[in-house]
C-alpha cells in the first residue's frame, strides 16, 4: 500500500456517511450532520481501537492477495470461507447470494460507463496488511473484476490493535 498522505478520522466518516447516504444529508447542517455522521454505522466504528491513524493510501498490485472482505458471516457463502476480495471476484459467477447479485449489477453499470465512488475504507495492524475493507466490500469486487482496483485511492486506518478488531478477525485468523 502505498500511503498518500495522512488524514483525519472526520474525514474518513464524513465521506463514509455521505457515500451511503446519495445526498440524503443535505438538509442536514451544523451540529445536526455532525451528530448524524458520528453515530453513522458505529457498529462498524465504534469497536476500532481508539489509536488507529488515517491515511489516503494507493492499492498496490502485491495488496490485491491480502485484500479481505468485512468478517461478517454472511460474506462466508460467498467468499468460499476464505473472506478474500480475490477469491469473490474469481468466484463471483458460481456464487448464489445476494451479494453476488448486487456486484453482478456494479460490474454491468461500471462496464456501460458509469461510474462508482472508489474510495473504500480500510484498515490494517500495519502498511503492508493485510487489509480489511470495512466500506465498500462490493465495489472493491466489481473494480478488481474490472482491473481497476490497483491504483485506487482509498482511506487506510492503521492501528496495532486491529489484529483484535471484530470486523478484521478473518483476515488474521491462523
Amino acid at each position: 500500500m502505498r500511503i498518500v498522505r495522512s488524514v483525519t478520522q472526520d474525514e474518513v466518516w464524513d465521506h463514509w456517511f455521505r457515500t451511503e447516504n446519495y445526498g440524503c444529508y443535505k438538509p442536514l447542517t451544523g451540529e445536526s450532520l455532525k451528530q448524524e455522521i458520528e453515530n453513522w454505522r458505529s457498529d462498524i466504528k465504534s469497536p476500532l481501537p481508539s489509536d488507529t491513524r488515517w491515511h489516503e493510501a494507493v492499492i498496490e498490485q502485491a495488496d490485491v492477495s491480502r485484500l479481505f472482505i468485512i468478517s461478517s458471516d454472511d460474506w462466508a457463502d460467498i467468499s468460499g470461507y476464505t473472506f478474500l476480495v480475490s477469491f469473490v471476484a474469481e468466484n463471483l459467477n458460481a456464487a448464489f447470494s445476494n451479494k453476488g447479485s448486487d456486484i453482478k449489477k456494479k460490474l454491468s453499470f461500471l462496464e456501460s460507463g458509469g461510474a462508482l465512488d472508489t474510495r473504500l475504507i480500510l484498515v490494517s495492524d500495519k502498511v503492508s496488511g493485510p487489509f480489511t475493507v470495512i466500506e465498500g466490500n462490493r465495489r472493491a469486487v466489481a473494480l478488481l473484476c474490472l482491473n481497476k482496483l490497483v491504483e485506487t485511492r482509498i482511506y487506510l486506518g492503521i492501528s496495532r490493535g486491529i489484529t483484535d478488531y471484530v470486523w478484521s478477525r478473518y483476515a488474521y485468523r491462523s
